[in-house]
């Protein structure tokens, strides 16, 4: 399991609450649906092309966890929905350098996803 931070516990314990408190709007859910969570990263240290020392600004990209419906709102629902936050964010800090096709393909991404069951 990736380090758990305040950012990834608050994340997951908000994600979990929706999904609980809206069950009864996915009852009629199949147990292996997926429910997205996609927050910001800051990528201005990792791109490609190195900014100036002097710029001001910020340069985000999305991070998406997946968890499955029926394991989400289980008993362990908090600890699989943070897994899956501190993933997200371990995967984009493993990347070595963030490139213009990176950012491409978020978009490509983001345009595949189903996102009725997102927060």
């Amino acid at each position: 399991m990736p380090k758990l931070s305040s950012f990834v516990v608050i994340c997951a314990f908000v994600w979990t609450c929706l999904l609980k408190s809206g069950a009864l709007h996915y009852k009629n859910m199949e147990e292996n649906e997926i429910h997205y969570f996609c927050f910001p990263a800051d990528v201005r240290a990792r791109l490609e092309t190195p900014l100036p020392n002097n710029y001001f600004g910020n340069c985000p990209v999305a991070c998406l966890a997946k968890v499955v419906h029926a394991q989400v709102i289980g008993n362990e629902g908090l600890v699989i929905a943070a897994a899956a936050i501190g993933e997200a964010i371990e995967k984009m800090m493993h990347k070595e350098e963030v490139s213009l096709e990176l950012v491409k393909s978020f978009v490509s991404q983001f345009k595949e996803e189903d996102w009725l069951r997102s927060l």
